[in-house]
């Protein structure tokens, strides 16, 4: 499975968990994806995806920290890294959701 299917299923998992993440959108980069949101015709990018065992559907969910990307420690399955995004990561998309 590459990078762009598997951050499309964990933002399906996403959005059946939590409603008010459907503005996060995914771009393929590569070997990852990155989920974020178009504001102003702007990308502005969240949390990367980056392919931990595409043999397995595992998956590295990585932060974007100023102009760097950072590792969150949650690897596994889509509906793991979903899991974590509607729990402990909701804060980081969910106020820029509120934003717009």
């Amino acid at each position: 499975m590459n990078a762009e299917s598997y951050a499309n299923l964990v933002l399906r998992r996403l959005a059946s968990l939590e409603p008010a993440s459907v503005f996060l959108a995914a771009r393929a980069r590569g070997k990852t994806a990155v989920l974020g949101f178009e504001d102003e015709g702007e990308w502005v990018p969240l949390f990367r995806i980056a392919n931990g065992s595409a043999s397995f559907n595992v998956a590295d969910l990585q932060i974007r920290h100023g102009r760097r990307w950072e590792p969150s420690f949650v690897r596994g399955v889509p509906d793991k890294v979903a899991d974590a995004l509607a729990g402990e990561f909701r804060f980081l998309w969910q106020f820029h959701s509120q934003l717009n």
